[in-house]
């Protein structure tokens, strides 16, 4: 990762940028709250992906793996 991409947590959570790169293994990342409130954390690597956890889809690493609608329950986005 260098200064100025974007990542996440794995866990989850809100998009920030990298804007220190203290060590190979620690970057400084700022982002903003609901509250349009900047906030600034030092992480460690492997707590950070580039890919939006949030995202039903970025859990694909190739979206050819859904090859048609009959992959995807969409009874869930039905209402009842």
């Amino acid at each position: 990762m260098e200064k100025g991409a974007v990542v996440w947590l794995k866990s989850g959570g809100p998009a920030m940028t990298v804007k220190v790169d203290i060590s190979r293994n620690e970057w400084v990342c700022t982002w903003f709250t609901p509250q349009s409130e900047v906030r600034e954390h030092t992480f460690f690597a492997d707590q950070l992906t580039d890919k939006d956890p949030n995202s039903y889809l970025s859990s694909f690493d190739d979206f050819d793996e859904l090859e048609d609608d009959d992959d995807i329950d969409d009874s869930i986005l039905r209402k009842n």
